[in-house]
């Protein structure tokens, strides 16, 4: 008999088309087109309302340049060197430059928003094909849709969208018996950052339970689908491992002393459906305990499913590769593990649901429902905003799920003791829910939207104002072939075409090295790498300047200033005013040109 009992007795060929899954599923398809929907609105009010692009994202679009001007996979102009983990996403860019011509950054917003849609849908489509209920079905769908800390994730100009996407939709083929399909999503997977490994070996590993030769023949697939990359990475720049990942372990964790536990307990944080502030360890505790408990729940439940369980073990290894290989300076590595995450929570939260609903009393479970709901509503409308007009933050708008979790399960208790039922208390769930949309609207406006105008304001300033004015001061204002030494890599090097020297080390060796042989100094890297230019916040050059006398001074000596940028008139000497200039925004949008004498 067959361990895998959530998928059902009849297989499809693996030859079989791909829609013929979607077609047996008779799924309801206005569910789908909600889930779908809410996945794509939550992200456009998002680009709308900030426009916000990281820099990292141009370290991609200036590859996907060079590819489509016919000079290479290369982001400096004759320098094989493998400085983005997303080949997948860097021809996707390279091709969308080569027929529309426009802006690389619409073209990734495009990809971003159909794949945050197809990892809502497939989501949705696996939980139905695996047996869940509507209501499981309809959450698990949402559970990284509505995730506020996954819009910006899904907008800004990066690859990140595509892994939870390929992940669900690699998820749904293993559960429709579509091996072949698996193991083609699996290696499109890797093409898009190879980091990702372990869910291709969780899905194989579940196959074999069902299917042996079928998962054997999966996992030949996905390798024979990743082997013409590695063949070609391994010619064309001596390795098939990105030189990222040496540059951010030379820049970021070789010198890092923080403990397995604290990598861990950095990811734990992360990965909750809400944002919570580290300014509120209680909340923040309580709704990661509640995500996991809920995702437990359902683990534990779901256990005879080889599919679920392949969730469960990708997740516990990939927590364990994050805290292991200290790869916890950016959130954007935490999103596969979110995925898999919050499907199981959302899935658990479903069953709980379920069973807490007095199906014999319908009116008292809604008249509970939307009281506790108001209640936390009002809540977060009335709660102090403690961050701040220069940083507000998203996570105290949220705090009330973690009170509506707890309140809920009371009032539902409380109420199913009455004896009455019916009109009264279905007026008064009708009271409660205009009550919970005016509440929140209130907390809307006090906290999520004052968050946003921040981001916004971080995306004109130093995104627009500063660092991609610079790289089109650079493009007009110094010679072809001029070397600059950096930090913000992005927007500069994108809008300036010069050959960028980073100072993490990204796309270049040299820094790497000196790096990796315990220089960690930048100032020194003048006298090692003679950039024709140097680009640094502005405190951090006038440190410079005080380092040493002006006859000896390598920065002075060697070099003049030629441009500063500061659209919030950051003063560098006495620092900025936190109540009124944006606070940080005002020094990280700083800096000063200096040009070789």
């Amino acid at each position: 008999m067959s361990a895998h009992r959530d998928l059902p007795a009849h297989s499809a060929p693996a030859s079989s088309r791909f829609a013929l899954a979607l077609a047996g599923l008779k799924q309801p398809v206005f569910q789908l087109v909600l889930v779908m929907a809410l996945t794509l609105a939550g992200r456009l009010f998002y680009v709308l309302f900030t426009g916000f692009a990281t820099d990292d994202a141009f370290i991609t679009f200036r590859y996907a340049h060079m590819l489509a001007e016919g000079q290479g996979f290369v982001y400096n102009p004759g320098e094989r060197v493998y400085g983005t983990t997303t080949p997948l996403f860097t021809f996707l860019i390279a091709g969308w430059l080569l027929i529309s011509g426009s802006s690389p950054l619409v073209g990734a917003r495009l990809v971003e928003m159909i794949a945050a849609m197809g990892a809502s849908a497939f989501t949705y489509l696996a939980v139905r094909r695996l047996g869940g209920s509507l209501l499981q079905q309809t959450l698990a769908g949402l559970s990284l849709g509505l995730c506020i800390s996954q819009w910006s994730h899904d907008t800004n100009g990066m690859e990140t969208a595509l892994l939870p996407c390929l992940m669900a939709a690699s998820w749904f083929a293993l559960a429709a018996k579509q091996y072949t399909w698996a193991g083609i999503l699996c290696g499109l997977l890797l093409w898009t950052r190879l980091d990702t490994i372990l869910w291709p070996l969780a899905l194989t590993f579940a196959a074999l339970f069902e299917d042996r030769r079928a998962a054997i023949r999966m996992g030949l697939i996905a390798a024979a689908m990743y082997s013409p990359w590695l063949i070609f990475a391994s010619i064309y720049f001596g390795s098939p491992i990105p030189h990222t990942v040496a540059a951010k372990i030379a820049a970021y964790t070789q010198n890092n002393a923080t403990s397995f536990f604290a990598n861990t307990w950095t990811v734990i944080k992360y990965l909750t459906p809400i944002p919570v502030s580290p300014a509120r360890p209680g909340f923040l505790i309580l709704v990661a305990s509640l995500t996991l408990s809920l995702a437990g729940i359902h683990a534990w439940r779901s256990r005879r499913s080889i599919l679920q369980l392949a969730l469960v073990f990708f997740a516990l290894l990939e927590l364990i590769r994050l805290a292991i290989s200290g790869a916890t300076f950016f959130n954007r590595y935490f999103v596969p593990l979110l995925w898999a995450v919050l499907t199981l929570a959302a899935q658990g939260l479903g069953y709980f649901w379920e069973q807490l609903k007095p199906s014999n009393r319908p009116a008292i479970g809604w008249l509970a429902f939307w009281l506790s709901t108001a209640i936390t509503a009002a809540f977060g409308a009335l709660l102090p905003i403690g961050s701040g007009s220069n940083a507000p933050s998203l996570a105290d708008s949220y705090v009330v799920v973690s009170l509506w979790l707890l309140l809920f399960p009371f009032l539902l208790l409380l109420f199913s003791n009455f004896k009455r039922r019916g009109r009264p208390a279905h007026w008064a769930g009708l009271a409660a829910l205009a009550l919970t949309l005016v509440f929140f609207s209130i907390a809307a406006g006090r906290q999520l939207l004052p968050s946003l105008r921040f981001i916004r304001a971080s995306q004109i300033y130093r995104g627009e104002r500063s660092l991609q004015a610079m790289g089109q001061w650079l493009a007009v204002n110094s010679p072809p072939g001029a070397t600059v030494l950096l930090e913000p890599l992005g927007y500069v090097g994108y809008y300036s075409n010069r050959v960028m020297r980073d100072e993490v080390g990204l796309v270049t060796p040299d820094v790497t090295r000196l790096k990796q042989a315990g220089n960690l100094d930048v100032y020194d890297y003048l006298e090692e790498l003679r950039p024709d230019y140097v680009i640094q916040h502005c405190d951090d050059i006038l440190e410079w300047q005080r380092r040493e006398p002006p006859e000896q001074n390598l920065l002075i000596r060697n070099y003049r200033m030629a441009k500063q940028f500061n659209p919030l008139a950051f003063d560098p000497v006495s620092g900025y005013n936190s109540e009124t200039d944006f606070g940080p925004i005002s020094r990280q949008s700083c800096y000063e040109i200096w040009e070789k004498k």
